[in-house]
This record gives structure tokens, C-alpha cells and sequence, in this order.
């Protein structure tokens, strides 16, 4: 009996030891469109040629797409935070941010409103 309750006391330690996602970012996410810039462009990707990957502060990003107007962020790895604003999130990527961001359980929205030619992305899990 007294092993039962060591056993369960560490397992409720371990379990809560971990910090809680409060963002809802941390995991992989796909690429599927980018639209906007001076053009105009709407540009739908294969789910999968694109991943963002969240994790603990930092951001994985893998480009295979190769397709024509690739106008999503090259293959790079950068520190990423959200920051609460007057109009709702920003999404900083170490000097670039986007505005408008929004996540919800499966999609993530966001765009580049601080260019004029700016393009809006849509993530999904």
C-alpha cells in the first residue's frame, strides 16, 4: 500500500512539473495559403511542403515546397513569442512579428499588416 501512494505522489509531481502551452502553438503546423503582397497573390501549398514546428520558445520552419510564388518564409529556425495587444496577439519571430494573430484548436492565422504589401498565411495541424 505504501509503495502505491510513493508511486502515485511522483507520478502527480511529474505530471504537474511541466509548464502549461498558454499560447496553444507548441507542435507541428502546415502551411496552405498565403495571399496578399502588392500583386495580389493567393497562393494555396500541399499540405506537408511547408511545416512550422513550436517548441518551447523556438520555431522550426521547413520549405520543400517548389512550386511556383513561394512566397513563404525560407527554411530557418528563430525564437518566437506572443505578445498581448490592445487589438488582440502578436506573433514576434525574433525581429519580424505579425499581426492579427489568431489560433484556434486546428488553424492559425496571421499576417503582415505592418508592410503594405504584406501577405496573410493559414496554418492548420
Amino acid at each position: 500500500m505504501r509503495s502505491i501512494l510513493i508511486f502515485a505522489l511522483i507520478f502527480g509531481l511529474i505530471s504537474c512539473c511541466k509548464e502549461e502551452n498558454k499560447d496553444g502553438l507548441d507542435g507541428k503546423w502546415f502551411l496552405i495559403k498565403a495571399s496578399g503582397g502588392f500583386a495580389g497573390i493567393s497562393q494555396n501549398y500541399p499540405k506537408g511542403d511547408i511545416t512550422w514546428s513550436f517548441d518551447d520558445g523556438v520555431v522550426n520552419i521547413v520549405n520543400n515546397y517548389t512550386g511556383q510564388w513561394n512566397v513563404s518564409p525560407a527554411t530557418m529556425k528563430k525564437e518566437y513569442k506572443v505578445v498581448p495587444t490592445v487589438e488582440g496577439s502578436e506573433l514576434h519571430l525574433d525581429n519580424d512579428y505579425f499581426v492579427n494573430f489568431q489560433i484556434s484548436k486546428d488553424t492559425m492565422l496571421f499576417n503582415q499588416l505592418q508592410f503594405a504589401d504584406g501577405f496573410g498565411f493559414v496554418l492548420v495541424r
